[in-house]
């Protein structure tokens, strides 16, 4: 497949996104899904329709996708198996239905608390890197669309929600976004340990 010859640009980035989390899937089977992998590891290059290519390589070409549309959510939404991406969908992306999944990836990554990261000690909200990478475009976009020329980022961000997304920002007010540490790490659910006497309690 030639995605630059797709005839509408919904297929290319439906190939782009479903290529990022089929091989970050790959990938994360490749290290036997330990929680903190060698970065090198998760950097593997991949031959894809006889093109040598990256998980960082197609993130470049989504923040190119995302600066030439205005649409900062085509890179934020990159998925990936680890905690710096966005999650994995339920099902492959389609042309058909992009617009309504990237609606809901995009709210499922502000809403998610191991992603969308609150640092309430630092007053700190911690953004995963490509959300971070897009920070110009995202306050860009809504000085176009609602004329407000100094409107901090998360305010920014709240047009573009959902409920989970709207209910994480607000939890968020008053917090200085910056850039989640570049740590890899799978995400993978956190085995709870219950114990005797702690009722309703569980600790990791």
């Amino acid at each position: 497949a030639t995605p630059e010859l797709f005839v509408t640009y919904a297929s290319r980035w439906v190939y782009w996104h479903n290529a990022r989390a089929a091989w970050s899937l790959k990938l994360a089977a490749l290290v036997e899904c330990r929680r903190r992998p060698d970065r090198s590891a998760m950097d593997r290059p991949f031959v894809l329709d006889a093109r040598r290519m990256s998980l960082a390589a197609i993130d470049r070409l989504l923040l190119a996708e995302a600066g030439r549309t205005g649409d900062f959510r085509l890179a934020a939404c990159a998925p990936g198996a680890t905690l710096g991406a966005a999650p994995l969908p339920g099902e492959p992306f389609s042309p058909e239905k992009f617009a309504g999944q990237l609606d809901r990836a995009f709210d499922q990554l502000i809403g998610d608390e191991h992603r969308f990261v609150l640092d309430v000690s630092g007053k700190r909200a911690l953004l995963p890197g490509m959300l971070w990478a897009c920070r110009k475009m995202v306050r860009e976009r809504y000085q176009a669309e609602y004329g407000s020329r100094h409107a901090v980022l998360l305010t920014a961000l709240r047009p573009y929600v959902g409920r989970a997304g709207r209910a994480r920002l607000e939890q968020a007010l008053g917090y200085t976004p910056v850039e989640r540490p570049r740590l890899v790490e799978l995400a993978i659910p956190r085995r709870k340990v219950f114990h005797p006497g702690k009722v309703g309690r569980a600790e990791p």
